[in-house]
């Protein structure tokens, strides 16, 4: 560079040729846009043309762009524009973000900021954000921000929350856009431990910008919540979502099949724990027993304990704020009066009161729950419990899928077939009703004298040494069972040569013989004929 070979175009003392250059046009990445020579419209350090060209919606604009410039809205941030998203309703919002129990993505710009509803959570995260804004209070007026706006649809107070974030969230809440000093309605740092929460007079009609950032320069995941001055059911362009399936409401199906006045895709509790008082010492929302009136159904808890972590901690407990939080969730009537929520415990979106009521096995558990839960077993997949179906011979498989059925030792038939053991004596995979020599000596087990006893199979050389005396590998599949390997019997004792006991008279042979056998170097378990000095013979017993 100090030459002059090699140019430095943003000062970074590193050769531009060595620099990234998606577009191949001779420009590093960097300069080519801050130069103006190629837009980046989406602000992420890659030119544009570097960046897949879609236009979903034919309008003439690049999807990057079209969100980047925010003249098709993107309310869940996934880069594409809102109008080529599912749209169940026709209601001219996408479905995800249509829902109420949905969470549109924060947007980076207040501008742009996605709309905000009461009585639903919003979750995000304000890492990979730039600075947009400014607060009075938390030290955060260089910390990356995130937005959202709401809009009372009638006069009153409305509080949002960040309880329960991840990081030291700075909150506050303005009159206009682009916010300062003149149209802050209200700021808060540390509310709940580190995280904020705060208030604010809302007006009818009149819209309120959101802004959500870190203290000090702190970036982190978030959960907002927002309660007060308005209804979920009022708020435009979003729709119930009661089972939470990201899908509105009234695109599901209306089956009511126990007539309890609630659609069945609303009856079902599915959020992800038992109906019920909440883990933890007393009501999920009075832990300390403080002075809640009692809000016992899980979904409550949910809905107000998971969202406002303080209200259900033993440290602060149920207060002001969690009573009304509480009040703008419908599935809390902390009069007293729960809503009775169904199971589904197979999963198949109908309550479980309008399924059979079997219970088999009489184990106090509905069949079809039984199965799901995995307590009993359908290896035939007839929706009945194995341990109510026929199993004859009692080894716990039942007839349909058991190989065997009368056999309780075996659920296949193997290479003997039902009602015979798969023995295999010498270990070599074939089982002894196939195998033509069990003991793996060499010899046939119709020509064997004891087919499992690879010791003994036959003298066929008439040396009255048995072949297999000699060499043998106790069963095992190995190259030494060679039955002619037995050695000559030279001097006629019925044992091999290789095993020759010296001639001693007398106690002494018996005690050579004994010692001998201590050894291992005699074979006994066969009847074998032993020649004495004297000339006489004796038959040994078996031993």
């Amino acid at each position: 560079m100090a030459a002059g070979t090699s140019e430095d175009c943003n000062a970074d003392e590193v050769p531009d040729e060595c620099q990234e250059d998606c577009n191949e046009n001779a420009v590093p990445d960097e300069c080519d846009i801050s130069e103006g020579t190629s837009r980046d419209c989406d602000e992420n350090r890659m030119p544009d043309e570097c960046d897949p060209y879609e236009d979903c919606n034919n309008n003439g604009v690049q999807d990057i762009c079209d969100v980047a410039a925010a003249t098709s809205p993107d309310c869940n941030a996934n880069r594409v524009p809102d109008e080529c998203e599912p749209d169940c309703n026709d209601n001219g919002v996408a479905d995800e973000c249509d829902a109420a129990g949905s969470s549109p993505a924060p947007i980076n710009q207040c501008v742009a900021a996605n709309r905000a509803c009461p009585g639903i959570t919003y979750t995000g995260t304000t890492s990979g954000m730039t600075n947009d804004g400014w607060a009075s209070c938390g030290s955060s007026e260089d910390s990356p921000d995130a937005w959202y706006r709401f809009t009372s649809d009638v006069a009153g107070t409305f509080t949002v929350s960040l309880c329960g974030s991840s990081f030291d969230t700075v909150l506050s809440i303005h009159s206009d856009c682009p916010e300062d000093a003149s149209n802050e309605l209200a700021c808060n740092d540390d509310y709940c431990s580190s995280q904020s929460q705060t208030s604010a007079y809302a007006f009818s009609g009149n819209t309120y910008w959101i802004r959500i950032a870190g203290s000090q320069g702190q970036a982190g995941d978030f959960i907002m919540s927002l309660w007060g001055a308005g209804d979920p059911a009022d708020c435009e362009g979003v729709s119930a979502d009661c089972n939470e399936n990201l899908v509105p409401d009234e695109c599901e199906p209306d089956e009511d099949c126990n007539n309890n006045g609630i659609r069945d895709i609303c009856d079902i509790y599915t959020c992800g724990q038992p109906a019920g008082p909440c883990p933890g010492a007393g009501d999920c929302c009075d832990p300390v027993g403080n002075g809640t009136p009692g809000c016992d159904c899980a979904r409550c808890c949910r809905g107000v304990c998971e969202v406002h972590p303080n209200c259900c901690s033993d440290e602060d407990g149920w207060g002001p704020s969690c009573a009304l939080a509480a009040s703008y969730f419908p599935e809390c009537d902390c009069g007293g009066v729960f809503q009775e929520w169904s199971h589904d415990c197979n999963g198949n979106n109908v309550p479980d009161e309008c399924e059979p009521e079997e219970d088999c096995n009489n184990n106090g558990v509905q069949d079809m729950c039984d199965l799901a839960a995995g307590t009993s077993q359908d290896c035939n997949a007839n929706e009945v419990p194995d341990d109510c179906e026929l199993d004859t011979d009692g080894d716990g498989v039942i007839d349909e899928c058991d190989g065997c059925p009368e056999d309780a030792g075996k659920v296949d038939p193997g290479q003997c077939g039902c009602g015979n053991p798969d023995t295999d004596t010498d270990g070599d995979d074939i089982a002894d009703c196939i195998d033509p020599d069990d003991d793996n000596d060499g010899v046939s087990d119709a020509d064997d004298g004891d087919p499992i006893d690879p010791d003994v199979c036959q003298d066929m050389d008439g040396d009255r040494c048995d072949d297999c005396a000699i060499g043998t590998d106790d069963l095992g599949p190995l190259p030494d069972n060679d039955p002619a390997n037995d050695g000559p019997d030279g001097d006629g004792d019925g044992i091999c040569d290789a095993d020759i006991i010296p001639t001693i008279s007398g106690w002494g042979s018996v005690v050579m013989v004994l010692l001998l056998c201590a050894a291992g170097r005699i074979y006994f378990g066969r009847r074998r004929r032993v020649a004495l000095r004297a000339g006489a013979t004796q038959e040994t017993r078996m031993l």
